[in-house]
This record gives structure tokens, sequence and C-alpha cells, in this order.
């Protein structure tokens, strides 16, 4: 939809104000940081506070994991001074400067606390040459969408393009991150700026020359991000609302345009947007839970929360029975996210979960690990048939045994609930 503040994560665009839902921007220029910090952590004491699993975690990731096996957590548009408590949640990532804070202050903040940054680049980016803290460098927010253009300064996709010449020939081993339109991806009823690929053929009334401009923006990053908001963002089918699904839906229609690591900016508020087509609450914590795992399922190698409001602005929005989920959830991540940074759903094991499960597989020498999530909204008593494994499967932190009969293992799920299985590989 064009303009359409429900999808957006926030634009680096010029002259934007706080609180314009199209125009939260990466903030100045002036001035850099010091150095990278030595480390970067997983993020304030999330763990420590709730405790551990109790269980031995899995061996640390095989040479050539993704990210060397670090698994970001991150959180969209957070000024300086609020990166504490989002890191004593055990967020790990900072992405983009909102307005109202420069580069080099809200980069300074992020290295204090050990934390990585995904942003556009300090200054001319000579001072981001060597640092190790700075994952990727950001380019503009949702270039596909028509409202983004005018504080492109006239057209997203060429200033993606030249932004990504420019910064390469400065640096060319440093990652390029973009943000697309989780619902203009999705849908193609969306009738937004960019047309197709996927739309077959091109919606013939909405831009029906733009069929290049996926093509463009992707081969202008390294990594390709995407936000869709089911249950308080703009979705064009109110049948859509509240499907937690759509979120893997729209990056299994990215997978099929590239073979790039995805990522995912997940829903967190009730972000009260107040026009036709939005939702009128924020997710609850099941809800959250459903779409982290669900963006992981589908081949998220990070997830990125917004959790900003608008009507009246509110960097964070976030109810704190969901922040309390996600202390719970960051703990598994602190565990598992090395293991989930492998490679996704290798050949050598095999699972087919029954609707409404679905599930992504990890392997080691030794074992292959499971996680399945009932994607209802409702208790289900849940079958997947296993291949290439043997004996039975033990519960990741529940302290519990599942008996698998003839390679099939069957369990109860609650609402948006989420197992992971540890089992020997044949």
């Amino acid at each position: 939809m064009p303009g359409d503040p429900g999808s957006m994560s926030g634009a680096d665009t010029t002259g934007a104000m706080p609180g314009d839902p199209g125009s939260i921007s990466d903030g100045g220029t002036t001035g850099a940081g010091p150095g990278d910090p030595s480390t970067i952590s997983n993020g304030g004491s999330g763990t420590d506070e709730s405790g551990d699993t109790g269980q031995a975690p899995p061996p640390g990731p095989e040479p050539g994991a993704f990210l060397d096996g670090f698994f970001p957590i991150g959180v969209f548009a957070v000024p300086p001074y609020d990166m504490q408590g989002w890191a004593n949640l055990g967020c790990n990532t900072m992405l983009s400067v909102p307005g109202g804070s420069t580069v080099a202050e809200w980069d300074l903040q992020a290295q204090s606390l050990g934390l990585a940054v995904i942003r556009k680049p300090l200054g001319d980016g000579t001072a981001d040459l060597g640092r190790t803290d700075l994952l990727a460098w950001l380019l503009p927010d949702e270039p596909d969408v028509e409202g983004n253009n005018v504080p492109c300064g006239g057209n997203c996709v060429d200033l993606v393009e030249a932004r990504h010449a420019q910064w390469k020939a400065l640096d060319p081993s440093r990652k390029i991150f973009v943000n697309l339109s989780g619902p203009n991806i999705l849908l193609s009823a969306s009738c937004d700026y960019c047309n197709g690929p996927g739309d077959q053929p091109p919606v013939e009334y909405c831009y029906p020359d733009n069929d290049q401009c996926y093509p463009r923006l992707i081969d202008s990053t390294d990594w390709v991000s995407q936000d869709i908001y089911p249950v308080s963002g703009w979705l064009p089918y109110e049948t859509l609302r509240e499907d937690v699904t759509v979120v893997g839906q729209a990056l299994d229609r990215l997978r099929d345009w590239t073979d790039k690591p995805l990522f995912a900016i997940i829903e967190v508020s009730d972000q009260r947007l107040g026009f036709p087509g939005t939702g009128t609450r924020g997710p609850t914590p099941d809800e959250y839970r459903a779409q982290l795992w669900h963006a992981i399922i589908h081949g998220a190698r990070g997830v990125f929360y917004f959790p900003e409001a608008f009507n009246p602005f509110e960097f964070d929005n976030t109810e704190p029975a969901v922040k309390a989920e996600m202390v719970v959830q960051h703990d598994l991540l602190a565990e598992l996210g090395p293991l989930l940074q492998t490679a996704i759903d290798p050949g050598s094991v095999t699972v087919a979960p029954d609707a409404p499960l679905e599930a992504t597989w990890r392997v080691t020498a030794s074992e292959a690990w499971v996680f399945v999530l009932n994607t209802s909204g409702s208790a289900v008593t849940g079958h997947l048939q296993l291949g290439g494994i043997t004996g039975d499967a033990s519960v990741f932190a529940e302290a519990r045994t599942v008996t698998l009969v003839s390679d099939a293992l069957i369990d109860e799920f609650a609402p948006y609930e989420v197992h992971v299985y540890q089992l020997s590989r044949n």
C-alpha cells in the first residue's frame, strides 16, 4: 500500500521528524565513535535473571556457521537512553538510528553496552573500517514503498543502487542490509511501487513497468529483511489478520527470489495506526513467540523487533507480558543460536510435521536438533515423522523424554507453543 505506515519499520530519510511513522530516520552523521569493542555480548542479564535451562547446551557451531554462530536479536530505532533496557531483556543488536539521535551518540552507547549494530555509515564511512561490531551498513528502509520515494530524494531504488556502489567502493567486505515491506513482497494486492518478480504476471494497473524493481533492490544488498505485522499492522486482506504464518510466507517469497541471508522484523507492540486495514491491538505473548519462531523456521538468520506506536508516538509500546516472554525466548536463543546458524534443514535428516505444526532442524556430528512450533491458537496433539534418527527424543529445557514409535514423534502442544527435541542420528 503506497505510503503505508503500518508496514514501515522506519526509513533512512532526510528531514525526518521523530514520531512520523513514515520517516523515522537514521539521524545525523556527525562525528565518529571510538574503536569497536573486543567482544559483542548477548545483551544484558536476561539469562541470569531467569536462570538458564539447566541442560548442557549443544556443541558450538562448526566452522563456516553464519556470523560465526552469532544470532542477532535486535530492536529497531532505539534511542540511546533505552538501549540498556533492551539489553537487559537479552537483545544483542541495535538496528537503525532513530530521529532525534546522531549516529555518533547512538553508536557510542551501543558500543558501551557491547551491542552489535546495523546502521548507515558514520560520516563518510572511513571511521567504520575494521569495525567488527558493525554487522552491516543499512540502506533506506522499505524502498519498495512508493511513499518513501520523496524522502529518498525522488526514487528509493535509484538511491539504493547508488549507495550500494558507493559503500562497496569504500569497503567491499562490509555487508549491506535492506529491509523490504512484507505485505508488498507477499501480496500482489498491495499494489505498491515494486511489481514482481513472483506476481505472475505483474499486476497491470500497479506500476507494470517496475517488474525489475525487486531484482534491482536485492542485487544491491547482501542481507535481505522483510516486515509484516499480522496483528497490529496493515494487511490488504482482513482474512489474514492474526495469522502468524504470514511472517514465514513472506520469507518464503523472498527465498524464491534470492539465496542471500534473510532476516525478519516482527511486531511486539500495539502500533495504534488507526487507519483502515490495520489492527486494533498488539500481539499477545503467545503470538509474539509464534512470530519469532515462525521467522526462524522459515530461514531467518536474525530477528528484529518493532516496538514503536503512533497516535501519539512512543519509541516503545511493548506490553510487560510480551517482554517477559522475550526473556524466556532469548534464553533459548542464547543457548541454541549458534546451532541455528549452521546449515538450515540439512538433507541427512528428514522431518515431516502434520499441520498445524511447522519445523526446522539442525545437525551436529552425532545429533539432530528439531525445533517445532504449533502455529495454531489451540492446543493440539502433534505428529512428526522423522528420518535419519535413532532412539528417543529429549525435550530441551523441559526435563522430559518423548518415546518415538516407528520413527514418529507425538507430543502435546499448547497454543503457539515451541518444543525443541534433541535426538541421535543414525
